[in-house]
């Protein structure tokens, strides 16, 4: 008997996906959360911090302090990072991130997955000093307002704590003033609007 062409199966509109740009996973789609929940660096963005990251990802140790979908720490796993810990407090958000590291194959083994404030927990947790860190934060926007302070205190933690050749990466909104990031660092500045990305070098 001859059968049909079975139809395939379409994301749901509810349901965004963003894609991982290149490496080991590239290509491969990973789930979002509701959009009121979490707001994910897009996609343009993402590929350009890569691009300027693309010297320093291997070898690293990512840090992902507001992980959300976990898009930027799996992207620096799958550039060759070589390890990565993610912290996200919200448990709708941290489930859809847990689906989207079981669904990569090797990212369990190389992701601590930290349920929690990272603004309390960041600099209690220990991280592997035998390699430079790439630390991420991408905070929702509402947090430069709100805990801005406790924010650029979180980074200033990561600028004098992390291993030499280290690298932090902010994202932060237009309104932003550049002058609040934590001194010590010669921050860089790339406008890719609606966000600002300031990266810093450790020990550079």
């Amino acid at each position: 008997m001859v059968r049909g062409r079975q139809r395939r199966k379409s994301s749901s509109p509810s349901e965004p996906v963003v894609r991982i740009i290149a490496g080991g996973w590239r290509r491969r789609r990973l789930r979002v959360p509701p959009p009121e929940l979490c707001r994910p660096m897009k996609d343009r963005t993402r590929e350009a911090l890569f691009s300027i990251l693309a010297p320093v990802v291997p070898g690293s140790y990512a840090v992902d302090l507001f992980a959300g979908s976990g898009a930027v720490a799996l992207e620096a796993l799958s550039r060759g990072a070589v390890g990565a810990t993610l912290i996200e407090a919200h448990p709708q958000v941290l489930a859809v991130l847990r689906q989207n590291v079981e669904q990569l194959t090797g990212a369990e083994a190389l992701c601590r997955i930290v349920s929690g404030d990272a603004l309390a927990l960041g600099s209690r947790l220990d991280y592997p000093r035998q390699r430079p860190w790439l630390v991420f934060f991408c905070p929702p926007y509402a947090l430069f307002g709100e805990r801005q302070a406790e924010l650029m205190g979180l980074v200033g933690w990561f600028a004098r704590h992390a291993p030499r050749e280290s690298t932090l990466v902010v994202e932060a909104p237009q309104e932003f003033p550049p002058e609040a990031l934590p001194r010590g660092l010669a921050w860089q500045r790339r406008s890719y609007p609606p966000a600002e990305l300031f990266l810093g070098e450790v020990g550079g």
